[in-house]
């Protein structure tokens, strides 16, 4: 699954991963998404305890408030970088939500089902899990992730244009040129997940990384030289787009 770190990127150069193809850019930004707002919420994402990891019996929370979302979602990536053996059971558990795809003409292998979210497809389904899980037992913990409000996306509040490319571009260029913030990080690196309204839903599914056009993200989740991310929400009914960038 790739989970060692990224490559050493300059602070002159973004680097994208999208759950879309890459669609190319001007300069040498990649792009995946357009205009709208953004909310952006502080928190530390202060570890739980490792004996509440397993989900068995854990309520699926859904979050309507984006800073519910954005918090939850810290946490759940602290959980995962600070104790990732312990982890490994949480995206064990998820396995039961995967559905295999029985169309014999059909591109997708397998689905991520569950109720009040979208189906979400999936190329290799329970095996990419177990392979994460197993991955996870045999990593070394890392430090925590910090929530850095001047790091966030905007997210359009149409959902048709939550992955029209013209808008991310624009908006990285934007930050690329403003010297007095990108001069107090080394490198950066984009993805977005346009699927889950559930917070740990959206975390496990951006970690294992199975999803047919998938990027490097499961990469930039588990990368320990990443100390910032800008995590941003955005809610529509029963679907769900989150944007993330990370730095260091």
């Amino acid at each position: 699954m790739g989970c060692g770190p990224c490559k050493q990127e300059s602070q002159e150069k973004f680097q994208l991963n999208t759950d879309t193809p890459n669609m190319g850019g001007p300069d040498d930004v990649t792009v995946a998404a357009k205009s709208g707002n953004f909310a952006m919420a502080n928190s530390e994402g202060n570890v739980m305890n490792t004996e509440n990891l397993n989900t068995e019996t854990r309520r699926l929370k859904h979050l309507d408030k984006k800073q519910n979302f954005i918090e939850h979602f810290l946490r759940e990536m602290n959980k995962c970088r600070t104790s990732p053996s312990a982890y490994a059971d949480v995206v064990e558990h998820h396995i039961q939500y995967i559905e295999q795809n029985n169309d014999p003409n059909g591109k997708i292998g397998a689905y991520y089902v569950r109720e009040g979210m979208p189906k979400i497809p999936l190329t290799r389904g329970a095996m990419a899990f177990r392979e994460m899980a197993e991955n996870l037992r045999n990593m070394q913990p890392m430090g925590k992730i910090e929530l850095r409000e001047n790091l966030a996306i905007a997210i359009p509040e149409e959902p048709n244009n939550w992955t029209s490319k013209q808008y991310i571009s624009d908006t990285l260029q934007r930050f690329k040129a403003n010297n007095k913030l990108t001069s107090n990080y080394k490198k950066f690196n984009f993805q977005y997940d346009v699927g889950s309204p559930f917070s740990e839903n959206s975390f496990v599914i951006q970690l294992v990384d199975d999803t047919p056009f998938k990027g490097s993200r499961s990469r930039n989740i588990l990368n320990p030289d990443y100390a910032y991310v800008g995590i941003s929400s955005q809610k529509v009914k029963n679907r769900h787009c989150g944007y993330f960038l990370f730095a260091n």
